[in-house]
């Protein structure tokens, strides 16, 4: 009988003991598996509604790009109405404006012979005294080189010359002094034949602008 009453206050023992750690065990892998899902909802919706309001908007490239080509239209169109523009401003100066002037319009930047043979008869004849700058003579000697380079490619393929005009405007800058010896040289090695012989029966003038001050030899 002893027996059987300790058998009895032992179940009675167990049964009022908790229960394994296994339903504690759930518990916590519930925990943490909510809380994964909280936190990779709140990382990951953010970014959703960022992307899908960064489609909806314009791209900033292209509002760059309208904006940019606004501005410099209207500037453009002041800068051509005023007689002005080149009053009192140095050769780099009048350099940039005549830029401005002579920039090309094409808003995605393809240029044909014409387009090009149009911004360097602006070049040409737009603010004439840039050209006393040494600078400024060096980059309208590139353009020129440049002009050629691609009528002589644009003719081994098709029927392509430098425009008249655009020739009239060289010989001009040469014949007012603003093109000199060099240039015509440079110009020259890539100019064909008959252009260059043209050329060269031009009587350039002295170079119409002021003498550099004398400390200038000290820059």
């Amino acid at each position: 009988m002893a027996d059987f009453h300790d058998v009895r206050a032992r179940i009675r023992e167990t049964s009022d003991e908790p229960q394994s750690d296994g339903g504690g065990l759930s518990f916590w892998i519930v925990t943490a598996i909510a809380v994964a899902v909280g936190f990779t909802v709140v990382m990951i919706a953010p970014r959703l509604y960022t992307v899908q309001r960064t489609a909806a908007l314009p791209a900033f490239k292209d509002v760059r790009t309208e904006s940019a080509q606004a501005v410099h239209v209207v500037d453009v169109a002041a800068l051509v109405a005023d007689p002005l523009r080149y009053a009192d401003k140095s050769a780099d100066e009048i350099g940039r404006i005549a830029d401005s002037i002579c920039a090309p319009r094409q808003p995605d930047n393809r240029v044909s012979i014409a387009d090009q043979s149009e911004q360097l008869h602006c070049l040409l004849t737009e603010g004439l005294p840039r050209y006393c700058s040494a600078i400024q003579r060096s980059k309208i000697t590139a353009a020129i080189i440049s002009h050629f380079r691609v009528v002589e490619h644009a003719a081994a393929i098709g029927k392509a010359e430098v425009e008249p005009r655009v020739l009239a405007s060289i010989e001009d800058l040469i014949r007012a002094g603003y093109i000199l010896k060099p240039q015509r040289d440079d110009i020259g090695t890539v100019a064909p034949r008959e252009i260059r012989e043209r050329f060269a029966r031009v009587v350039g003038n002295k170079l119409p602008c002021p003498d550099p001050p004398w400390w200038a030899i000290w820059k």
